[in-house]
């Protein structure tokens, strides 16, 4: 981590031992790259800070109420010579309130927040349930990467979509997610 991240993680709460933190989320970049950070783990963790209903829109982005409220990018370089990670960049994106002038006109129909109001702690609350989320998850590993929660919150199932291939185009249905987290459509 940078100084400027180790910073941010030992200004939030978290209920345990940040060393510990930052050491295991070291070991599990190093050992599975960016596959650390998951929606579902964000899913989960926004349900139990705000509870409200958090889905997931295929890969990577948080919906509650029909509107995104969080996003996550990730960015990995692999050494050409053990195809191991040299880096992974990881950033997290979360509408935790509505700004006090409100979303720019051009985003205000597709953006939400996590909370309705301001309150004393609870981002720092949320960041420390993501936190724990993701321990949770590298302790399971090297089980199967597939994951259930990650399905049954997919709002993509049953829409329909447009499939870009090249120059081709075409109009598909979803069918669901595959086990590589791919889009399966028809």
């Amino acid at each position: 981590f940078s100084p400027a991240a180790l910073r941010l993680l030992l200004d939030y709460y978290w209920p345990g031992n940040v060393r510990e933190l930052v050491r295991v989320i070291e070991l599990a970049v190093k050992k599975f790259g960016d596959d650390i950070i998951r929606a579902e783990h964000l899913s989960i963790a926004i349900e139990s800070v705000s509870e409200k209903k958090a889905d997931i829109k295929w890969v990577n982005d948080i919906f509650i109420d029909g509107k995104k409220v969080c996003g996550i990018l990730s960015e990995a370089s692999f050494s050409v010579y053990t195809g191991k990670p040299e880096y992974v960049v990881v950033g997290i994106g979360i509408n935790a309130y509505e700004p006090s002038e409100g979303f720019p006109s051009s985003i205000s129909d597709i953006a939400g927040s996590v909370f309705d109001e301001p309150a004393a702690d609870l981002k720092n609350r949320l960041v420390a349930e993501i936190l724990n989320r993701i321990m949770a998850y590298y302790r399971q590993l090297p089980e199967t990467p597939y994951s259930e929660e990650y399905l049954k919150r997919s709002i993509m199932t049953g829409k329909s979509v447009v499939v870009y291939s090249g120059k081709e185009v075409k109009n598909a249905y979803v069918l669901g997610i595959s086990e590589e987290f791919g889009i399966k459509v028809r």
